[in-house]
């Protein structure tokens, strides 16, 4: 195009020329040839490629699985943990108002009720009431009867800094001294033998939990109160700090420290304290996540070693091996905190004037694995390896073989514990879970760990069918129980291995009205967790829950 616009002009002025020359105009060809290709060199496209993110080492896809450090703790074993299955309301996702009523056999009424306010962004509160009982026992009727009642309130505050929360709430529980022997003369009446907890608890704290802010904190003060049908009390008064601070991209502070002061009162009053503060520091080096720091313990408790500051080590280190999986190891130590009313929730046959002591453990080391197996199934398998002092054990009273003695270990004892657990939800629909622990003592004075299981095994399901009919299922198993006869603590009577099997169903004629069934200890097994207190057999509930 451009050359036929330059060649256009010449050629007319050469056309004037010639007419001026000659006078006419002469015969001439003109040749125009497009042999000559403009091209252009190829852009130079020169830019920097965006690098990918920096993936911080061990910090993979999160897995909706409890990643915790299972060691073995002493105050584990809880003769409700079976029964307290049996009672999560299906409706309670539904509607946060709920009201059920049931019956079952050995004169077993049940009534719960919970309300809570509708959904508020600046608040919530909710009032909870619950009673069971059983009028009758496996032993005499009503003299191995039970009744529980509690009343609580909650309440949370919501601001744009954190949640202010607190509770109260009052217990009231009945139990009897029914492990008397069969052959007895005559049968004891049931009022001399009930024991009457009463319980009342005040809890107030602070929370900040925020990801977004370099500073998350968890502050909670409680005040717990607790008397029997003897006279004996106890109260104790804590504050539990809990505090992370994100100093960098890459470093962690942390603060943990409790404060409990205790006033026990039986035939004596006694008077004990406990303090610790443990700060750490969380960072990564090589891949690895690595929390250090320490313990620092103050306790004036009863023991030789009381009123003295003691340090233990705390150490854990943790190394992603994949996108879900991860390994981890570490070492602890420290005081565990023992009360009155905490071994009375474990074994309510207590007599009087029971010896607390807090549980040393002087020195843990644990390890483990944990991860995804499958799209919807998680593991967590690991050990520890503890050294504890004055751990606290149950035997029977040898002037009255129906209530139970705490007696202590004052030497180092060693107990190892082996875990595994699996998780596996399918959807909203299935959910099952399996977990065993495996339990060794290798004991410092006393000879064996009384009342102490070996192993523990627990299976749980749940299964909900056209959103109709829901199916659950749980199997318990305890084994290697061991307990001194009251009358000569050197005979050791090996109690028989505990398997208990439930069956949960519930029909939801719709989202507001449902009926249940529960049936629990189907294989009637009137096994012993504590020596001579036999549980019921085969028990059978019924009953509605309405949601509102």
């Amino acid at each position: 195009m451009l050359c036929l616009l330059w060649c256009s002009p010449n050629a007319m002025a050469q056309q004037g020329t010639w007419e001026e020359e000659t006078g006419e105009v002469k015969s001439e060809e003109i040749i125009i040839t497009k042999d000559r290709k403009i091209e252009l060199p190829p852009a130079s496209r020169r830019y920097e490629k965006v690098p990918p993110l920096p993936v911080a080492p061990g910090n993979n896809e999160s897995v909706a699985f409890d990643f915790k450090n299972y060691g073995f703790k002493v105050a584990s074993l809880n003769p409700a943990i079976r029964l307290l299955k049996v009672e999560k309301p299906t409706l309670n996702r539904l509607y946060g108002n709920y009201v059920r009523l049931g019956y079952g056999n050995f004169a077993s009424p049940y009534a719960a009720l919970n309300i809570n306010n509708k959904r508020n962004d600046a608040y919530a509160y909710g009032l909870n009431f619950r009673h069971r009982a059983s009028r009758n026992g496996v032993v005499d009727g009503a003299n191995s009867g039970f009744s529980q009642t509690r009343l609580g309130l909650d309440a949370k505050g919501f601001t744009k800094v954190g949640t202010l929360y607190g509770n109260i709430s009052y217990d009231r529980e009945r139990y009897h001294f029914y492990g008397y022997s069969p052959e007895i003369a005559a049968i004891p009446e049931r009022n001399d033998i009930s024991q009457i907890f009463n319980r009342f608890s005040v809890t107030a704290g602070a929370m900040k939990n925020n990801p977004d802010g370099p500073l998350n904190f968890d502050l909670k003060t409680q005040f717990n109160y607790m008397n029997d049908r003897f006279e004996a009390r106890e109260y104790y008064f804590t504050t539990q700090l809990n505090g992370q601070y994100e100093i960098g991209p890459n470093l962690t502070a942390g603060l943990e420290s409790n404060l409990y002061l205790i006033q026990q009162t039986d035939s004596t009053q006694i008077n004990r304290n406990y303090f610790n503060i443990a700060p750490t520091f969380k960072f990564n080096v090589s891949g690895f996540d690595i929390t250090a720091g320490f313990n620092a313990v103050y306790e004036n408790d009863t023991v030789p070693e009381a009123g003295q500051l003691s340090l233990f080590p705390l150490l854990k280190a943790t190394y992603g091996l994949g996108e879900a999986l991860e390994v981890y190891a570490g070492i602890k130590g420290g005081v565990e905190v023992q009360t009155w009313q905490g071994l009375a929730q474990e074994n309510p046959h207590l007599g009087t004037n029971i010896p607390v002591l807090h549980t040393q453990n002087t020195f843990n080391f644990f390890g483990g694995l944990q991860g995804r197996l499958l799209d919807k199934m998680y593991f967590h398998s690991g050990f520890s390896v503890g050294n504890y002092r004055y751990l606290p054990l149950f035997v029977n009273n040898q002037l009255d073989s129906t209530r139970f003695d705490v007696v202590y270990d004052n030497e180092i004892s060693t107990i190892f514990n082996f875990f595994g657990q699996v998780t596996w939800q399918q959807d909203q629909n299935f959910r099952a879970s399996l977990r065993g622990d495996y339990f060794n003592y290798n004991m410092g004075q006393l000879p064996d760990a009384w009342h102490r299981p070996q192993y523990v095994f627990t299976i749980d399901g749940k299964y909900t069918l056209k959103e109709k009919l829901v199916f659950g299922a749980s199997i318990y198993l305890m084994g290697g129980l061991e307990a001194p006869r009251a009358a000569d603590r050197a005979q050791v009577v090996r109690l028989d291995d505990i398997t208990d099997l439930s069956l949960q169903i519930e029909y939801l004629f719709d989202e507001r009205f449902s009926a249940y069934m529960h049936l629990n200890n189907i294989l009637g097994n009137n096994y012993q967790r504590f020596l001579n207190y036999p549980v019921r057999g085969t028990m059978l509930q019924v009953g509605l829950t309405y949601g509102f």
